[in-house]
């Protein structure tokens, strides 16, 4: 019996150095997460306030002084821009710091500036209807209804050519160039999503030189393809003319036939028939 209970203190004295070691460790395991947990706990930087105390020197330095925009403004446009180059950064960068990856990323940031110019501004200044268009790309692209209208107001001949480059490049480009604007705009109901003109069919026809293409098409399609058209009394139209049946894209338009245009596919298909019975 004595040695018994000996075995049972010897037991129990193992056990509290275990639970020593074990309560060291996780006191350890708790420290550890502890410093991890301050470290990920500083703070960033605050965007708002750094770039307000910077907004002068970068707008000057990149040009944007020049945007006949107002303080806030200035901040507001730069903010994004700012904080793209920052990043997470936890100390603040030199101002010569934060230019130099302001003029190096130039092409993004300006993106971003052209971006916030749209956004708060309803009516443009020249001065920035210039900027967005020089250096928005895809941003003045995309948006390009509403920069032709403020171009158009200021006579900025100009800018309206840079700005069709941009929508074929960038935009919703159709196939079916508008008389009035000059853009590839008009959408099956005859409308241009640039300048909001609305079309005839008279007038579309003969915008894209409708009666060649139509013969074109003639003397190309088969001799049922002729005899659909006649038929249904239209045509699709789209980067070509092709028969009613035919698959269509969600820039085609359909297109009536006149008397003439009637008269002018009899014609071919009379003469397909005969050169067939020969």
């Amino acid at each position: 019996m004595p040695r018994r209970r000996a075995s049972r203190r010897a037991r129990t004295v193992k056990d509290v150095q275990q639970e020593s070691t074990n309560s060291e460790g996780s006191s350890r395991r708790k420290t550890t997460r502890r410093t991890r947990r301050r470290m990920y706990q500083r703070k960033t930087i605050d965007i708002d306030s750094y770039t307000r105390s910077v907004v002068s020197e970068v707008a000057s330095a990149l040009g944007l002084d020049l945007l006949n925009l107002t303080n806030e403004e200035l901040v507001e446009v730069l903010k994004p821009a700012i904080e793209a180059v920052v990043g997470e950064a936890r100390y603040k960068p030199s101002i010569d710091t934060i230019i130099s990856r302001l003029r190096r990323h130039f092409t993004n940031i300006a993106k971003l500036i052209s971006m916030q110019l749209l956004r708060l501004k309803e009516k443009l200044a020249p001065e920035q209807l210039e900027f967005i268009i020089l250096n928005g790309e895809e941003v003045a692209g995309i948006n390009a209804p509403r920069l032709y209208h403020e171009a158009l107001k200021y006579k900025r001949l100009d800018l309206i050519n840079n700005l069709r480059i941009l929508w074929e490049k960038y935009g919703n480009p159709t196939p079916f160039t508008c008389p009035k604007c000059g853009f590839r705009a008009v959408i099956p109901d005859l409308t241009c999503i640039i300048c909001g003109n609305s079309l005839t069919e008279r007038e579309l026809k003969k915008s894209i030189d409708f009666k060649e293409k139509l013969m074109e098409f003639a003397e190309n399609a088969s001799i049922s393809e002729i005899k659909e058209v006649l038929e249904k009394g239209y045509v699709l139209v789209g980067e070509y003319i092709k028969p009613p049946s035919a698959p269509r894209s969600r820039f085609d338009i359909e297109l009536f036939l006149s008397s003439e245009e009637r008269k002018m596919l009899s014609s071919i298909l009379k003469s397909k028939i005969e050169r067939l019975v020969k």
